[in-house]
């Protein structure tokens, strides 16, 4: 028969209790069974959580409501069900965790296990630099949103929103006569425009890093075209190159066999951070007019990259330079959703139709006009962006203050320092991150976002981190 321990809450405002029902195993292999309950539910176990530690290793936890992520020195306890923004971090220290299951089996947690485990905490007590959208929205939009949920409006982006919207981005991007669209998210945007703009036996031109290339789980090959890659340099194409390639294309006696290159896709900031200069931009603009290409830039990071103090150019120079752009909202301070831009009025003919055969339009327009009507007004969609590049310029310093070298020199909000074994498993926890390319050595490639939601407290906790690894 099971022992059961005495239940005890992780937090006064959350809604999520856990009992440890069994500690069982060897010094090297220590298995933890964590029973969740709900206070709707009481005495209705909804989860098992099976934590497992081998060979003084991170512990890892299978579940899917509640999440529970051991890591090295830290036990964080992540509820889903927690009360809002406000819940309340309360730590319990090992130390009193041992002793409760001392009284409950007459033994103890093994001691590389009390090595490993300093505290419990909810993930909200956690700063994340995984990606540049782990928050929902801006407040400002949040509210806006809630002041205009019971107006009535027709569907599709014929509301008054998505008019309002549209207008203020045709005055940032000093094209009048542009035509705007509101899509659902990056890659939907990605492959509607795509495919919109090419023909049948068209494919498009990408760097070997670009996004439509690597991480859009070949979204534009579904839609029957081929991604034609070129080799990156530092996530950018290069004109000369582009041009070589073109003419290496059309020298070839039997190019009527192949996929013929119909567009050019560039995307700033790159994958990799960087960003294009107008002269680069230009060069590259010069190219597609030559062979008759359109110019498409990805802008799922685009405030990012025109708030770097890198860029030379504003959204007025891009418009002038492509053929079709588009501003990310998913990663810059919306809930999601991007505004597709054709400078000269020039979208493919029937293009709403398209986005409704991709599933790229939303019956509630309004929800993407509101957004972007509330990122330009008053300068927001230029705010936000601009902390985001002031965050990330802070946690770049940290880095450089610690002689930990980079991947790259990225000057906007994605930063790729090359972090040792020691410092990895030192940071797993306090800090989020991404892990790009491991080494042999142990070190590992590493990216840090910040977003227009970054505190500076954030930055304040990586440095302590990195300070605490320095110190073992």
């Amino acid at each position: 028969m099971q022992q059961q321990g005495p239940s005890y809450s992780l937090s006064a405002k959350t809604l999520i209790n856990a009992k440890i029902i069994n500690i069982k195993g060897s010094n090297r292999h220590q298995k933890i069974i964590i029973r969740g309950f709900s206070e709707q539910t009481e005495g209705i176990a909804k989860h098992d959580i099976i934590v497992t530690c081998e060979n003084e290793n991170r512990l890892q936890i299978p579940t899917t409501d509640l999440c529970l992520e051991f890591h090295l020195r830290v036990l964080r306890c992540r509820a889903l069900e927690q009360v809002g923004s406000g819940a309340m971090v309360h730590h319990i220290h090992l130390k009193q965790q041992i002793q409760e299951a001392r009284d409950i089996f007459g033994f103890g947690i093994s001691d590389h296990v009390a090595k490993l485990i300093h505290f419990i905490t909810f993930v909200s007590d956690m700063y994340s630099f995984t990606c540049d959208y782990n928050e929902g929205a801006h407040p400002a939009i949040i509210r806006r949103l809630a002041e205009t949920n019971l107006v009535q409006e027709p569907g599709y982006g014929e509301d008054d929103f998505c008019a309002s919207a549209a207008a203020r981005i045709r005055d940032a991007a000093g094209c009048p006569g542009a035509d705007v669209f509101f899509l659902t998210g990056g890659t939907q945007t990605n492959y509607t425009v795509i495919d919109g703009m090419l023909r049948q036996h068209e494919g498009v031109i990408a760097a070997q890093t670009g996004h439509i290339a690597v991480h859009e789980a070949g979204a534009v090959e579904f839609s029957g075209h081929k991604v034609l890659t070129l080799p990156q340099h530092e996530g950018k194409i290069d004109a000369s190159e582009l041009r070589s390639y073109l003419e290496t294309f059309y020298q070839d006696d039997s190019h009527t066999h192949m996929v013929y290159p119909g567009m050019v896709y560039i995307s700033f900031p790159t994958e990799y951070g960087t960003i294009y200069s107008r002269a680069e931009l230009q060069a590259i603009k010069d190219v597609c007019m030559d062979f008759n290409l359109s110019l498409f830039v990805d802008g799922a990071r685009l405030g990012y990259g025109l708030a770097s103090p890198a860029a030379d150019m504003d959204m007025k120079d891009l418009a002038r330079l492509c053929d079709v752009f588009y501003i990310g909202g998913t990663k810059v301070g919306a809930l999601c959703g991007e505004a597709v831009v054709f400078p000269r009025g020039n979208a493919p003919e029937h293009f709403f139709t398209i986005m409704k055969q991709h599933g790229a339009l939303l019956a509630k327009g309004r929800l993407l006009g509101v957004q972007f009507n509330t990122l330009f007004t008053d300068g927001l969609y230029e705010k936000i962006s601009a902390h985001a590049i002031e965050m990330a310029m802070r946690l770049k310093e940290v880095f450089v203050s610690k002689g930990i070298p980079f991947y790259i020199d990225s000057p906007t909000n994605q930063q790729f320092p090359i972090l040792s074994a020691g410092q990895i498993d030192s940071l797993l926890g306090p800090i989020g991150f991404e892990i790009w390319e491991r080494r042999p050595d142990g070190s590992a490639v590493t990216r840090f976002a910040t977003s227009w939601a970054t505190p500076p407290e954030a930055i304040d906790a990586l440095k302590e981190a990195l300070g605490s690894a320095e110190s073992k």
